[in-house]
């Protein structure tokens, strides 16, 4: 038997942020944002096969930034843009034991690196390969 699963929420951060005419945006809220995931799964004489892409796309966003490190507003601010991004993660899992499963998963999977870190920013450096197990201790001990 085959699993399949897919989810696309989104977000539009226009809903609940309000502005005042005239008022400067001092927000770092990206105006739209999507998860996307996509779980495939199989049992191939009796051996668990899991697969799943996983993806985060977020907007640029457009605010300012004040122009001393103590957010003093007599001190000015400055309008910035910070770049809009992606990140997707593919897993691969697959049973080598009754309740033991051995996963991989490569994170990143496109190697985005941002130009500059802010507090906005992904904290990723790049793309980065994951080994493990994971016990389900239920089916483990289960007769």
């Amino acid at each position: 038997p085959h699993r399949f699963l897919h989810s696309f929420p989104t977000r539009r951060s226009s809903d609940l942020e309000f502005m005042r005419d005239g008022q400067k945006k001092f927000t770092d809220t990206r105006p739209h944002t999507a998860t996307v995931r996509v779980d495939w799964g199989e049992n191939l004489d009796k051996v668990d096969f899991n697969y799943s892409l996983n993806g985060r796309i977020l907007s640029e966003v457009k605010t300012n930034v004040y122009n001393d490190s103590f957010n003093n507003p007599a001190a000015g601010s400055t309008a910035v843009t910070y770049p809009g991004y992606m990140i997707w993660d593919l897993t691969f899992s697959v049973g080598v034991f009754k309740g033991v499963n051995m996963n991989l998963a490569i994170n990143n999977l496109f190697n985005y690196v941002p130009d500059y870190y802010y507090f906005n920013s992904p904290t990723t450096t790049g793309a980065n390969l994951t080994l493990g197990l994971s016990l389900d201790i239920d089916r483990f001990f289960k007769k």
